[in-house]
């Protein structure tokens, strides 16, 4: 939440006019500000006694180095930044929404929706991050900020870049105790893999709204991180395998970033080619099958068969018919055979006997004989005609009925978001929303066409 400026607060800071304070802490303050062509900023400042701390110093000049080297979409990058200052700041492209932690404080567990994107979006995250070698090594919920398109990771504070120079004293622990990996409390050398422990313990925080680790004082974290395994209960199967494998002790056996994105998408991929049918028998039972398997359906029961003789029946029979056959045969007349007596006006096919399978038709009526006129030659073209013109523009803008409602969300999602922030709406608002009045509009005029058509 937007605080308004203390009276010791700075009123810009390098090209940045500050507008309030987003946030505040033991390390320094979080000010909100705005760039000379409008763009929005979070700028971090230090607190004045830890600025002339050698050590911070040294320690904040590797965040800003760390942060210049990672781009991404998941990451609120680096707009500008001055570490010889007075007071050194760095400034973050500003990201609309709120934290993790506040989400889970106020909303609960995530939804299975929800949950993919934040554990497909925090690994696609780490990805960015681990290719630009930086180990991120304090993933938290304050850390990550929940924005309309997805989690978004930011503050660097402990970063540090694989082959930088290690800050951080033997014996001491600087991070979020609930997010650490066993080595990093053993005072073990930290890596990649520390992050990707990290993610597994979000995961499993954002399917529950609770930590895997959870007890009464620190050092009964610290055991069970060590010791114990985390508790998963109530994470889905589906994120499960993955979340204990990301949890391992052993920081080798923990999957790579690459791995996890891979892994969620190939997963997600599978979900939707492996979605089941359901195809109704004819004896009335319900049979599964996916969309590739065949189906074998249970073969017809002659015995149930009409045994009526005015009745047709056809079923296929090595002594069926040619197409060029006629059979007469009188409503209340024997079937006739080859060897009896047969009238001049009978044909019968050279075969021993007419079955039960042979097709029957009323007397002197013979098959094909009459054929009513299809509906289509009797259709008007010129209507047909239309129809088909019709469908085809519906099939064209016809989509804006889904897309439309979209759109416009997606406009109103941006300024509300906007007006909570107390910035102005960005122009991708207006155009979001121009684009989804104007589909539904033409996609109620062609409904309309396509109607009066018919």
């Amino acid at each position: 939440m937007l605080r308004p400026l203390l009276p010791d607060d700075p009123t810009a800071i390098g090209p940045f006019v500050l507008h309030g304070r987003l946030g505040a802490g033991g390390m320094g303050v979080v000010f909100q500000g705005f760039g000379p062509d409008g763009s929005v900023v979070a700028i971090k400042m230090p607190h004045v006694e830890l600025a002339r701390d050698p050590e911070f110093r040294a320690r904040f000049r590797q965040e800003v180095t760390a942060a210049q080297r990672v781009h991404g979409r998941r990451i609120a990058e680096v707009v500008a930044a001055d570490i010889n200052a007075e007071r050194p700041w760095l400034a973050n492209s500003f990201v609309s929404g709120e934290s993790m932690a506040q989400a889970i404080r106020e909303h609960g567990a995530m939804s299975p929706a929800q949950l993919y994107d934040f554990a497909s979006g925090l690994a696609e995250a780490l990805d960015c991050i681990h290719g630009a070698e930086v180990i991120h090594r304090d993933l938290k919920p304050d850390n990550i900020i929940l924005s309309w398109d997805g989690p978004r990771v930011i503050d660097f504070g402990i970063a540090r870049i694989t082959d930088a120079t290690r800050l951080t004293e033997p014996g001491r622990i600087i991070g979020t105790l609930a997010w650490m990996p066993p080595e990093m409390l053993g005072n073990r050398e930290v890596g990649p893999p520390a992050d990707i422990f990290a993610w597994g313990a979000l995961v499993a925080f954002a399917a529950t709204g609770r930590p895997p680790f959870r007890a009464d004082t620190q050092a009964a974290v610290i055991a069970r991180i060590i010791r114990d395994d985390p508790d998963l209960t109530g994470v889905p199967g589906r994120y499960r395998r993955m979340v204990i494998a990301a949890m391992d002790k052993d920081p080798d056996a923990r999957p790579t970033a690459p791995e996890l994105v891979n892994f969620l998408a190939a997963q997600a991929r599978d979900e939707q080619s492996g979605r089941r049918k359901t195809v109704i028998a004819p004896s009335g039972g319900e049979v599964e099958v996916s969309e590739s398997a065949e189906v074998t359906l249970p073969e017809p029961d002659r015995a149930a068969m009409p045994e009526s003789e005015d009745q047709p029946v056809s079923v296929p029979d090595d002594n069926a018919f040619s197409e060029t056959d006629e059979v007469w045969v009188a409503p209340d007349e024997p079937h006739l055979s080859s060897a009896d007596p047969q009238p001049r006006h009978n044909t019968l096919l050279p075969t021993p006997a007419v079955s039960r399978n042979d097709v029957v038709t009323p007397q002197r009526q013979p098959i094909g004989a009459t054929v009513p006129p299809t509906a289509a030659a009797a259709a008007d073209p010129f209507a047909r005609t239309w129809v088909v013109v019709a469908t085809i523009v519906l099939s064209l803008f016809g989509y804006g009925l889904l897309f439309g409602p979209i759109a416009i969300v997606r406009g109103i999602r941006e300024r509300v978001y906007a007006r909570r922030a107390f910035v102005a709406p960005p122009l991708s608002a207006a155009r979001w929303l121009r684009f989804g009045w104007i589909s539904l509009a033409i996609s109620i005029a062609v409904i309309a066409v396509a109607l009066t058509a018919r």
